[in-house]
């Protein structure tokens, strides 16, 4: 009697457990209504879908509290045509610096999703400026690229090759912080092929592209504006 009252409560426990499972990523992470919310409206649908254990241990925190607070700042620019290749088109691009606030701590996630397909697959460079200290960084995207990455005391930059079989591009940098400041956010895209050391002749400053990358040849990129959000 004593074990079959066992086994019934486990029973019941794993089915009421089972009923809080809102949606399964294609990664077999399994989440809460509220959890999928706030990880959808922070990073979005593709990355949700996409979303391993990993990741959501990670930031397991933020997306299941319902303290959470999310402010975003985004900067949409226009690539203009390239000087040098006449038959690429006008694209579009949008970046994104979205803060997610919980008591205590800030989560910062750094946002470059692709509105059409890049002509130029070479070393693009994306990554963020601060005057405040950050921790526990964090890379994804959803085309399983290797990156190079550099980072100093005010800045943090990544070099990804974009890939050729995928025209649904997003990079998402992420990172934790408890303190205040001002940051600036920035990708560049290659306007012709380049190697990967020319990608990451760069420093951090504020008279860099899109107030964040100071590189040795500035014309390699596409100059495209950057973004800036109080944290």
């Amino acid at each position: 009697m004593i074990m079959t009252f066992v086994l019934f409560i486990v029973f019941i426990s794993n089915v009421n457990a089972k009923e809080n499972v809102y949606f399964t990523s294609s990664n077999g992470v399994e989440m809460t209504e509220l959890q999928y919310n706030n990880i959808k409206t922070i990073h979005g649908e593709e990355f949700l879908n996409s979303m391993d254990l990993e990741t959501f241990n990670k930031y397991y925190e933020f997306y299941s509290s319902k303290d959470l607070k999310i402010e975003k700042e985004s900067n949409v620019n226009q690539i203009l045509p390239f000087s040098d290749n006449a038959n690429v088109s006008t694209e579009y691009k949008e970046l994104s610096i979205i803060k997610s606030i919980i008591p205590d701590k800030k989560m910062i996630t750094v946002q470059l999703n692709w509105k059409k397909p890049p002509k130029i697959r070479s070393y693009d460079v994306f990554g963020f400026r601060t005057n405040f200290s950050f921790t526990n960084i964090y890379v994804t995207n959803n085309f399983n690229a290797t990156y190079n990455a550099k980072q100093t005391n005010n800045g943090y930059g990544i070099s990804i090759k974009l890939p050729t079989d995928n025209d649904n591009i997003f990079v998402q940098i992420l990172f934790q912080t408890k303190a205040s400041g001002i940051m600036y956010a920035s990708y560049q895209h290659a306007v012709k092929n380049i190697s990967l050391n020319d990608s990451m002749n760069y420093t951090f400053s504020s008279k860099g592209l899109g107030g964040v990358f100071l590189f040795n040849n500035s014309s390699l990129f596409d100059k495209m504006a950057g973004v800036e959000k109080s944290i």
